[in-house]
């Protein structure tokens, strides 16, 4: 089974009620965040197009995404962010 889900299975998970809570993880290797989903006891990330991590570089672009799939709670998890302003 895959760690990663993609965009229309995340779709469906919502449809269905199955996603349990919703984490932005500071991802300091790729410079930004990472969505960890809580389905039933596993996580998954949700993955690009190559089936890798998506990282979202801007926290705000990652909350307009997952408003606009319907997940408008979630968690940040900033441990990892060394970003330098």
């Amino acid at each position: 089974m895959s760690d990663y889900i993609n965009e229309p299975t995340l779709k469906q998970l919502i449809d269905a009620n199955a996603i349990r809570s919703v984490v932005l993880v500071a991802d300091a290797d790729a410079d930004g965040f990472a969505v960890v989903l809580r389905i039933g006891m596993k996580e998954k990330r949700l993955a690009s197009h190559r089936r890798q991590t998506r990282v979202f570089k801007k926290i705000d672009t990652a909350a307009r995404f997952l408003r606009g799939v319907g997940l408008p709670e979630f968690e940040v998890d900033t441990r990892q962010w060394n970003r330098v302003a």
